[in-house]
């Protein structure tokens, strides 16, 4: 049972606790997402619709990053609530995740 009552203590103690990643990390998980969709492409041809799931990882790994992390180069130093955000950033955000899904998706093909 935890009887400290300094907060400053408790907090760092927490913080100590949480794994921290970097950008590589984060780009590294993406590719490794659409690994599977890469490789139907380059044996098959074409994608299919069983890469949805690794879809939707892969750009929520991107939005955090842009938005939670701060890990964009497209808006630097960036991180907001998105429902608090003009259309015009939102559209940036938009975009730079774009950016992201499509080069850990070219890094995946080679």
């Amino acid at each position: 049972m935890r009887r400290s009552t300094n907060s400053l203590t408790d907090g760092r103690r927490e913080r100590c606790d949480e794994e921290l990643y970097d950008k590589e990390h984060f780009h590294d998980a993406m590719t490794a997402a659409l690994g599977g969709r890469a490789a139907d492409q380059l044996v098959y041809g074409r994608v299919s619709s069983g890469a949805k799931n690794d879809l939707e990882k892969v750009n929520a790994i991107a939005r955090a990053a842009v938005t939670e992390y701060g890990m964009s180069s497209g808006l630097g130093q960036f991180v907001g609530d998105e429902r608090r955000l003009s259309n015009q950033t939102k559209a940036r955000i938009d975009r730079e995740v774009e950016r992201l899904v499509a080069a850990a998706y070219a890094r995946a093909r080679c």
